[in-house]
């Protein structure tokens, strides 16, 4: 399973595991359309699937685009670790080292 790496400070990494990603676009796909119901439904599954994802369930990948479109991220940034940053520094700004550790410690 390939690994994320976060790199804020060239001492300083974040690895993020394909699971911690979904979880992560799970999360943010709630946070944006404001309910479970709704961002499942917007990525076309049931409310207990997401929750089935947050428990570590590896979603089938025909529904990996429509968590990323829900979640606001790259099918690409699910998938493989490329272009991860970038995506994630840009809804982020300069607290998203803060907010990824937040998040990490939150689950």
């Amino acid at each position: 399973m390939a690994a994320l790496v976060f790199q804020f400070a060239p001492t300083r990494q974040i690895t993020m595991p394909f699971r911690s990603r979904v979880e992560l676009a799970v999360h943010l796909a709630i946070q944006i359309h404001g309910s479970v119901n709704e961002a499942a439904h917007k990525i076309g599954v049931t409310r207990s699937v997401l929750f089935r994802w947050q428990g570590g369930v590896r979603p089938h990948s025909r529904n990996l685009a429509g968590l990323a479109k829900a979640a606001g991220v790259l099918v690409s940034w699910l998938e493989e670790p490329k272009g991860a940053v970038a995506r994630l520094a840009e809804q982020g700004g300069d607290d998203i080292e803060q907010q990824v550790i937040d998040e990490l410690e939150e689950s």
